[in-house]
């Protein structure tokens, strides 16, 4: 509901004061549209790290780590929250509705070029969860540190990155690489008429913040096992 009071406001200010910088708006639906279904995919998978404190504080995780596979997969494969489904059905809404009305003519490459970053924003994405659960092994509460921060950021990610400041476009584009999630592809299919071989290659980006995020998750666990928890 959130979300759609977001875009009826921003389609009346654009109805009003016309595109911002030649975005209409349903080049800003498919943003929002495409960034949410990689939001969604990757709640599926890690929402519930959030949570994870409790587990810590109560010694709960223990009995995560003495399973035969890594603890991280096992924690995030033991739950499934249901309400993810309604998430990722209401995104996949959003997105048909994009592009029955976004004035585009998708090539092949172009619709494999967003599946590809469909799949590196999951990975990005996921990857903000972990880091915001690794957290807990400091006995630190971060499910107040998520919405404030982790969210913040992904209500800046569904507008075109020009609107701000160029240290928070690079912020949104390197240190948590929310921009590439949506804005940077649906960007350069509708303004690069020439695009090289490395565009292809940016959604790796988002498997490179996993990896560090899982690289932080394993420093924080041993100090979990340090306190003999």
């Amino acid at each position: 509901m959130a979300v759609l009071l977001w875009l009826f406001s921003i389609y009346m200010i654009i109805n009003r004061y016309g595109e911002f910088k030649n975005w209409n708006f349903s080049m800003i639906l498919f943003v929002v549209a495409l960034f949410s279904i990689s939001w969604s995919l990757a709640s599926m998978i890690c929402i519930h790290l959030s949570s994870l404190v409790t587990e810590v504080r109560n010694g709960n995780y223990t009995n995560y780590m003495l399973k035969p596979t890594s603890s991280l997969f096992f924690y995030c494969a033991s739950q499934f929250p249901i309400r993810t489904i309604g998430d990722f059905l209401s995104s996949l809404i959003l997105l048909v509705w994009s592009i029955t009305i976004i004035p585009i003519d998708f090539s092949v490459m172009d619709i494999l070029f967003l599946t590809i970053s469909v799949i590196g924003g999951i990975a990005t994405i996921s990857g903000s969860f972990i880091i915001n659960g690794s957290m807990a092994f400091l006995n630190i509460d971060t499910s107040m540190s998520f919405v404030n921060i982790f969210s913040k950021l992904r209500d800046m990610s569904r507008f075109p990155l020009f609107i701000y400041p160029e240290y928070l476009q690079g912020f949104l584009l390197s240190i948590v690489p929310y921009g590439l999630v949506a804005y940077y592809p649906i960007s350069s299919i509708i303004f690069e008429k020439k695009r090289t071989i490395l565009l292809y290659f940016t959604p790796c980006i988002g498997f490179g913040y996993l990896a560090l995020s899982i690289i932080l998750w394993k420093y924080m666990e041993k100090k979990y096992e340090a306190t003999g928890s």
